[in-house]
């Protein structure tokens, strides 16, 4: 059985050979919350630290330093992991720079394909290409090369993009013929997983009206990534760099799907 057909039959699932791969602390529990708590002996692969080198994160919420910030939100996570009856050695920490994953593409596809040889991984649960965050789609690019000429299942999780200009999280962009799966939490799961969230102090204000009703999963089509995401509504062009920019530095690593 597929790991998509397992999810959707529900229960719990051997997730030895499973590796959820996400680009911040607080990504794994936005999309994979509840599931995960489903997944026996699932393994974590963090790409970046959560701590952006420009320090303008860290000096709005009165950290001191990239180091301070990146601590805090360690510690968060390790908390949320917790709450879903996960331990610390559940996570692989792979540690790139916050906001600069595609610039850091080839290493990370690397380190990747490394983990899943190591760790004979079968399937990856991972980010949708969908122009929410630059390092969300670095991640993303980075599953698709690093699973490149293997049978690993890549399934993927929607987290946030532009529909008609308004921000809208948990919606896949329409790909014809991909099959989705929807898990419509109960309340008992919602409370756990709103839970999990407000482990994450650091991210308070942004977390303050997410309210989990559902998770949402599909195989990973075989993206363009030479191409924008979202039919070229590209939210992060507006706060760090234009999409151009993202498809400069990732393109030398991406001629290896071509």
């Amino acid at each position: 059985m597929s790991l998509l057909d397992a999810i959707a039959a529900g229960g719990e699932i051997d997730a030895r050979r499973v590796l959820i791969v996400t680009a911040h602390p607080d990504d794994e529990t936005l999309a994979f919350g509840t599931l995960m708590q489903r997944l026996t002996g699932v393994r974590i692969a963090l790409a970046t630290d959560g701590s952006p080198r420009d320090m303008r994160t860290q000096s709005h919420l009165g950290f001191p330093s990239v180091e301070a910030y990146r601590d805090a939100r360690h510690t968060e996570l390790v908390a949320a992991l917790a709450v879903a009856g996960l331990t610390p050695s559940a996570l692989i920490r792979l540690d790139f720079p916050d906001k600069e994953l595609a610039h850091n593409l080839a290493p990370f596809a690397g380190r990747l394909r490394g983990l899943c040889t190591a760790h004979g991984i079968q399937a990856v649960l991972t980010h949708a290409y969908e122009g929410g965050h630059p390092d969300h789609d670095a991640v993303a690019a980075g599953v698709a090369l690093a699973t490149r000429g293997t049978p690993i299942e890549v399934v993927e999780a929607p987290f946030y993009r532009s529909v008609a200009g308004r921000f809208t999280p948990h919606s896949f962009t329409p790909i014809p013929g991909a099959r989705g799966v929807q898990v419509d939490l109960t309340p008992g799961e919602v409370e756990r997983k709103r839970a999990m969230i407000d482990c994450f102090i650091t991210q308070a204000p942004i977390f303050e009206h997410y309210r989990p009703r559902l998770e949402r999963f599909r195989h990973a089509p075989a993206y363009d990534f030479t191409r924008p995401p979202n039919d070229g509504l590209v939210d992060y062009e507006r706060e760090f760099f234009a999409w151009s920019a993202w498809a400069e530095a990732t393109a030398p690593a991406l001629a290896a799907l071509r």
